[in-house]
């Protein structure tokens, strides 16, 4: 009987801060990823619900959603944000999950950006 054998399915992105030395904001990353709000405001369609954009790297987004689900639950500071969305009663479930998607990238970005190990303290404030 021949074993299969199976390949990794991990994504390259750059990690590098010479490769993010482009990128000035965490927004412009959020952005990248298409995980931005866009507003539908046209003619008298001006109640539409706010969606993300998606206008961006669709793998970087989907890549983003296992982690996300793992730090709702195990990452101190996406915790309290979910706890906080989750206690106003607004939004779905898949929208928080976004919304942890979004902070998780923006903490990533952080710490790259700065080369400092990641402080649960300091993500809290944010």
């Amino acid at each position: 009987m021949e074993t299969k054998q199976l390949k990794p399915t991990r994504r390259e992105y750059p990690t590098d801060p010479d490769a993010l030395g482009i990128l000035r904001r965490s927004g412009e990353l959020v952005a990248y990823a298409g995980l931005n709000p866009s507003h539908h405001r046209s003619g008298t369609s001006i109640d539409r619900p706010t969606r993300i954009s998606k206008i961006g790297n669709a793998a970087l987004r989907s890549s983003l959603y296992m982690p996300a689900l793992s730090a709702m639950r195990y990452n101190p500071a996406i915790a309290a944000l979910v706890a906080r969305l989750k206690s106003a009663g607004r939004l779905k479930p898949k929208q928080i999950v976004v919304a942890a998607m979004r902070k998780l990238l923006v903490i990533c970005f952080g710490v790259l950006k700065t080369g400092q190990r990641f402080d649960p303290a300091l993500a809290m404030l944010a």
